[in-house]
């Protein structure tokens, strides 16, 4: 655009210099050079509004493609979030039901303390995934601390109505708590 400006100032410029050199065209040469030079700053306001207006088309173009990234990337870091927390819950309640089975049949080949003790762990993993002021995840922290303690102070006996409704409530508010995640996602979307 610019080279196209350059070009028409110098055919402009010959224009004037011929009509300078020919007398008989008096001072038309001023008028004529009066008006290259309104066309040339007009050609140059024109172009300066349209690098002006491509330059902010370019930057709401660059601020959508960020904001479409950050949107991406938030619902993969969020779907990798419900996928860990879905496996240390399931692999907590595995870990539940083996020990219940244990005490049940009275086997005590395995170290039923190792495994309460990695239910311990699992729980404090999972409290620090939730938070702990949204009613759900408060909810299913209670929930999981009930039945750990639940393993750990009825280690001689297994209450399996006791354990079955804990299994399940826990169960419930996990997938009530994975939908709402899931449909944040969606959102993000």
């Amino acid at each position: 655009m610019v080279d196209s400006i350059l070009t028409d100032s110098t055919s402009y410029i010959r224009v004037i210099h011929e009509l300078k050199n020919k007398d008989s065209y008096g001072d038309a040469w001023i008028i004529t050079l009066l008006i290259c030079i309104i066309t040339i700053i007009a050609n140059l306001y024109i172009s300066g509004r349209q690098i002006r207006n491509s330059r902010i088309n370019l930057n709401k173009e660059i601020d959508s493609k960020i904001d479409e990234i950050k949107k991406n990337k938030l619902a993969d870091f969020r779907q990798a979030w419900i996928d860990e927390l879905r496996n240390l819950i399931s692999e907590m309640l595995a870990i539940h039901q083996l020990t219940g089975e244990l005490l049940r049949n009275r086997v005590y080949e395995f170290d039923i303390y190792d495994l309460l003790q990695k239910t311990i762990k699992i729980q404090y993993k999972i409290e620090m995934m939730l938070n702990s002021n949204e009613e759900k995840s408060r909810l299913l922290i209670e929930e999981i601390r009930l039945l750990n303690a639940r393993n750990i102070l009825d280690k001689n006996e297994h209450d399996d109505e006791k354990y079955s409704k804990s299994i399940d409530t826990i169960l419930d508010l996990s997938k009530s708590i994975f939908k709402t995640e899931w449909e944040r996602i969606k959102r993000l979307e």
